[in-house]
């Protein structure tokens, strides 16, 4: 029975989600039910149950880049996100400017400023002792600049990024288990936010509510300070309020941008395994339908593989400066641990700790990230080859032979086409920090 183009709304109970699929205004064109059902809108939500492709829009449940929602809207706040859409095509002038206005408002006196502060404390300090109590925050605000300019210079690049992972029809997901597995992944993702976010949240406030129980005053996270505030209550807590407010924002910019350069390789990781899923459904498709969709899959291989590059492009910079300074921020940060009276100074103790863990989290999450886009592009061959290839036609055979060439050579994100971005990097900085760590007990003795 042919029915015609119609509009329902209906909600979709799915017990293995536990969530609601809200289906708004679904046109189905000349589709065929083999229902017995009488009533047309019945075999309608039948067919769409029984698996009929969906195009899945970007509403609040369906939106493919839902995980990093909250990290985008913290973003704009803190100037490191364009504010309107991705689909504007220019922005005008004024809001340029304004954007403008608030990254100098925001950075200028809070990150730069203040990253400037603690390297001049850095080097103006005594002795090794001084110098480690500055040096690991401070290398790793380092960091934190190159991450900042960065994205402020593919800011419309990483825009149109993130705008292709949610509109792009190649991307789209086509069944219920696709849709399963993406919220599932997502969420995944999501609770990494939050572990992330609540590991750098408890290191800030254990170091500014530590200093507050010492005899002599000092502050949380060292900085050169241009007055006297040692003996001055008054200056005290201004230069207290000033290191406060300039850590939330340093360490607020760092986790979000943290957080979105490992969501993008997530993103593109979790599309390989997508492409994977459809290709191992290829081998239920016979007869010419076969040519049809696997051309598909090959444009969507060929989509998949262009954001591999932009990925690398967007991600590739903050990645090495990360790389570059972990050994030394780890080295310092187990010194400063090593040096610390943990009986007088307890929170401190307590927050070394909890940045040494963060600081971990953050090396290994783009590592991990980067190897999983590795070995999931590789699975992609072996799903070609476990197809049905030998029963389809020689022009497909064919077609088949040369993409299976084609995915010889896995995609990855390397950093300047020099190193690839994986695990074996993470092992080789926590090796050369603990080296690094050695070397400087030994200059001490």
């Amino acid at each position: 029975m042919q029915v015609d183009v119609f509009e329902m709304e209906t909600t979709v109970y799915d017990r293995k989600l536990s969530y609601k699929t809200k289906l708004n205004s679904v046109k189905l064109k000349s589709v065929t039910l083999k229902s017995k059902s009488k009533n047309p809108s019945s075999r309608a939500i039948i067919g769409l149950l029984c698996g009929m492709n969906v195009r899945l829009h970007n509403d609040g449940g369906y939106d493919r880049t839902y995980a990093v929602r909250g990290i985008l809207r913290v973003m704009k706040i803190l100037g490191l996100w364009k504010w309107q859409t991705e689909a504007d095509k220019e922005t005008p002038r004024h809001i340029l400017w304004l954007q403008y206005v608030q990254r100098l408002v925001c950075h200028g006196p809070f990150t730069f400023v203040f990253i400037t502060l603690m390297w001049i404390e850095a080097l103006r300090a005594n002795g090794l002792d001084e110098m480690g109590d500055v040096l690991y925050m401070s290398l790793t605000e380092a960091a934190l600049i190159v991450k900042i300019l960065n994205i402020w210079q593919h800011s419309t690049k990483a825009s149109t990024f993130l705008h292709a992972l949610r509109h792009n029809a190649h991307f789209a997901l086509h069944s219920g288990d696709e849709v399963t597995f993406w919220r599932n992944a997502q969420k995944k993702f999501r609770y990494i936010i939050y572990m992330y976010s609540a590991g750098s949240v408890f290191t800030v406030i254990s170091a500014f509510a530590g200093v507050l129980f010492v005899t002599e005053p000092q502050m949380a996270f060292a900085y050169w300070v241009p007055f006297e505030w040692q003996s001055n209550r008054r200056n005290y807590w201004l230069a207290y309020l000033y290191d406060f407010v300039s850590m939330v924002c340093t360490a607020g910019s760092n986790v979000c941008l943290d957080m979105m350069g490992c969501y993008m390789m997530f993103h593109v990781s979790l599309l390989y395994k997508v492409l994977s899923f459809r290709l191992q459904k290829l081998r239920a498709v016979k007869g010419e339908d076969v040519n049809e969709k696997f051309k598909k899959l090959i444009l969507m291989h060929k989509s998949i593989r262009r954001m591999t590059r932009e990925c690398e492009i967007l991600s590739s910079k903050y990645v090495l400066s990360q790389i570059i300074l972990s050994a030394l921020i780890l080295c310092f940060c187990c010194y400063r641990i090593i040096k610390l009276d943990i009986v007088a100074n307890f929170g401190q103790f307590l927050s070394m700790l909890q940045f040494l863990a963060v600081m971990i989290f953050e090396i290994f999450l783009p590592c991990y990230f980067g190897n999983e886009i590795t070995l999931n592009s590789s699975e992609i061959m072996l799903d070609v080859y476990r197809t049905d290839w030998l029963e389809y036609s020689v022009a497909n055979r064919k077609l088949i032979i040369l993409f299976r060439e084609f995915l010889k050579r896995p995609d990855k994100v390397t950093i300047g086409g020099y190193f690839e971005v994986g695990l074996p990097i993470f092992t080789k900085v926590v090796n050369n920090a603990y080296s690094f760590f050695a070397l400087l007990m030994n200059v001490e003795k």
